[in-house]
């Protein structure tokens, strides 16, 4: 069996996949690994830089599967059905991996027995990456409760995480029905039985802040998939305790008043300030429906795009 399985899914990033895939294979403290390559329906050439890519470097190491566009998820989700390794280490095709970033997060993940580790991320302007050395030992926060935790962190990031295999595949991977692929890992790999989940703040991976394409960059698109992430969450596990259910309705009622006052000119009568003031006062009187009434506020501008309902583009 593979150690560790990089996946790493693609829309048109053919002018980053040289140097992620080269950051990829600078990668140490791996016995074995492949990196799998989903291209989801580029239309940049993407596809055919990939293939000669994988030529170049063996295709005994390196795979591409082509698919029709459906969108970040659901490309993820294909790459970890295919791969072999005991780890998935997801990466988004404009990123680059820290040198040594994989060696730290294997050791974390052996040192503290988890199942999942997420490491800190960053961006780099025009002058180029400069990363940081990785320190040996990171201070890594282990989850007291995975589920409470998750819901109330929004621990999101795919380039950052390691996962074991296993485990993303028996949370059902990435949740399809939100646009941006990693907002639900966390959760749903905390709702696993004896799940263990660390963080820690070392930069493991940069991306570009000037991608034009990069989801990152759409704030209306981050806070709709917070919130429809805790809200399919919620409704998945309907036996859910009190601790956790309110941990998610504060942290979507929070966002949905503070920050959409601030960028969306939410008002004091509006739905986000009535599930703010009852999310505060502690009562969950129809939390979910109100979690739901406060989408429509990161929709109103049309910039939010859709889970696996409809052909959708773009990357995290």
């Amino acid at each position: 069996m593979t150690d560790v399985s990089f996946v790493v899914t693609v829309y048109n990033k053919a002018s980053y996949l040289p140097a992620c895939l080269g950051s990829i294979l600078a990668q140490e403290g791996i016995s074995t690994s492949e990196i799998i390559f989903v291209d989801d329906g580029s239309t940049d050439g993407s596809g055919d830089l990939l293939r000669r890519l994988a030529v170049e470097h063996g295709r005994a190491q390196v795979r591409v599967i082509s698919q029709a566009n459906a969108g970040p998820g659901p490309a993820t989700n294909a790459g970890a059905r295919a791969a072999t390794g005991t780890w998935l280490k997801l990466v988004d095709a404009d990123d680059l991996l820290a040198p040594g970033a994989v060696r730290l997060l294997l050791g974390e993940a052996a040192r503290h027995d988890l199942g999942l580790v997420y490491g800190g991320m960053d961006w780099f302007g025009r002058e180029g990456p400069k990363f940081t050395p990785l320190p040996d030992d990171p201070h890594t926060l282990v989850f007291a409760d995975p589920v409470v935790d998750a819901l109330r962190t929004c621990q999101s990031g795919a380039s950052n995480l390691l996962v074991r295999r296993a485990l993303f595949l028996a949370a059902g991977g990435c949740d399809e029905r939100v646009f941006i692929q990693d907002q639900g890992i966390c959760p749903r790999v905390a709702a696993v039985p004896g799940a263990r989940i660390g963080v820690f703040d070392a930069i493991v991976c940069l991306g570009p802040a000037d991608e034009p394409g990069r989801l990152m960059k759409n704030d209306a698109q981050i806070l709709h998939d917070e919130s429809l992430t805790a809200l399919n969450f919620l409704r998945d596990h309907p036996t859910l305790g009190r601790v956790a259910r309110l941990a998610a309705f504060r942290r979507c009622a929070d966002r949905a008043w503070k920050r959409g006052r601030k960028l969306f000119g939410v008002g004091p009568f509006s739905v986000a300030h009535w599930a703010y003031l009852q999310s505060r006062a502690g009562l969950l009187w129809h939390h979910e429906a109100l979690i739901e009434a406060t989408l429509a506020i990161y929709r109103a501008g049309g910039r939010v795009r859709s889970g696996r309902s409809q052909a959708v583009s773009g990357s995290a």
